[in-house]
């Protein structure tokens, strides 16, 4: 019998799915998956760098830490890439959403057990997101509908922020009213939850099969890997760096109660993606997709640029609302480059996948490395201000893609 998550999601989509007349199970699967993940995962996740900022340790470090944690992501990345060639990217999401659950309890000891358990987090982290990464990436280009790419990455992105939309809300709330670490147990449940779903479908890709680099076109793929950095850079200055900003210039009582603050701004924010998902997955499917990528790049940097102004609650809501927007805007026309250009030659798609992956962990410590040291010479506030721009300049690098796809004929 199918999980009733799957079934669920099936009878909802199903219609909006009507030219598919073969692996909808699959695909529903991978909706039911990543919004069960996104739940879990932001539960907690938006969160982590205000909770050890709240713990004890210093933004300066906190920024280091993270830092590391990219750079041993990076590194990371090819043993994930043969798990997921040898079990297939089913059975990676399966270990991957299993694994993220002794890394929150290594985040759950962290204030009774100190740098021994963050290590252990950090590690445990980053081999499951980018395990997670590339078997979902893979995935979804084996199982998606070639001529309705852009409708089914629009419905990818609403289930995931609609797993995403109040998580940060509730979690802010279990916060403020029981702790972080009880936010941090719940998660932990959910990722269990979230695991269910994987055990009743068979591969849709054909396992034992070998991480090819020998014969790779690294010519034809090196600026579509280079643009991998600009979406490390983005993610990391939007989800890891910013809730730091916002703790330490906009949201400055050092209680619990900053929890429900960010978590607020964080679920408001994302219905705004979840309003236009779908219209821009339209807009995709009718062939315009590199005019929205190209100008959702230039709009996000430019928001980038404006940050200095963000100083009231109010402000940064309306920020992260119109970010959400550009976000979303560059995302998803992105994806389906993405996509297209695995397809091109499946005894590749795993090895550019992964190295997309490595180039995103790279774009996301590269960041953070910088944010240090401005914290360092600048100090807290200016220093996070100022990182923004070389988020802005760096994320303009998204927009040197070059997918085959979108190349003018």
């Amino acid at each position: 019998m199918r999980p009733i998550f799957t079934s669920i999601i099936r009878r909802l989509l199903w219609r909006q799915h009507f030219w598919r007349k073969v692996d909808f199970p699959e695909l529903a699967e991978l909706y039911a998956v990543r919004m069960l993940r996104s739940v879990a995962l932001n539960l907690i996740g938006v969160f982590v760098a205000v909770f050890l900022f709240q713990t004890g340790y210093s933004v300066l470090f906190i920024l280091g830490f993270f830092a590391l944690y990219y750079v041993v992501r990076a590194l990371l990345c090819l043993p994930a890439a043969y798990l997921v060639a040898f079990m297939g990217p089913k059975h990676g999401t399966l270990f991957s959403n299993l694994m993220f659950i002794p890394s929150f309890i290594a985040l759950y000891l962290v204030p009774d057990l100190g740098l021994p358990m963050l290590i252990t987090y950090g590690v445990l982290q980053s081999f499951a997101n980018c395990l997670f990464n590339i078997s979902y990436n893979v995935d979804f280009s084996k199982v998606k509908h070639v001529e309705h790419m852009g409708k089914e990455i629009g419905f990818m992105q609403i289930m995931d922020r609609f797993g995403t939309a109040l998580s940060p809300l509730f979690g802010g709330l279990i916060a403020l009213m029981f702790g972080p670490q009880v936010t941090i147990i719940v998660a932990i449940a959910l990722f269990a939850v979230a695991a269910v779903p994987l055990f009743f479908t068979p591969e849709p890709v054909a396992t034992h099969r070998q991480v090819r680099f020998r014969g790779f076109p690294w010519r034809d793929f090196s600026r579509p890997l280079m643009s991998h950095i600009g979406i490390g850079t983005d993610v990391v200055a939007s989800t890891v760096i910013w809730p730091l900003f916002l703790v330490i210039v906009v949201f400055t009582t050092g209680t619990n109660e900053v929890y429900a603050q960010i978590g607020g701004i964080a679920s408001v924010t994302i219905l705004a993606s979840l309003l236009i998902a779908k219209a821009y997955g339209v807009l995709i499917d009718k062939k315009r997709g590199r005019e929205l990528l190209l100008y959702s790049v230039i709009a996000n940097s430019t928001l980038h640029l404006s940050r200095f102004v963000i100083t009231t609650p109010l402000t940064a809501l309306a920020f992260n609302v119109v970010n959400e927007v550009t976000t979303t805007g560059y995302y998803m026309p992105y994806m389906k480059g993405l996509y297209d250009t695995a397809d091109r030659d499946e005894d590749f798609r795993i090895t550019f996948v992964t190295l997309c992956e490595v180039m995103a962990s790279i774009g996301g410590g590269l960041i953070l490395a910088i944010a240090a040291l401005l914290v360092y010479i600048a100090g807290e506030t200016v220093g996070l201000q100022m990182q923004y721009v070389a988020a802005a300049l760096l994320g303009l690098l998204i927009a040197a893609h070059d997918f085959p796809i979108y190349r003018r004929s």
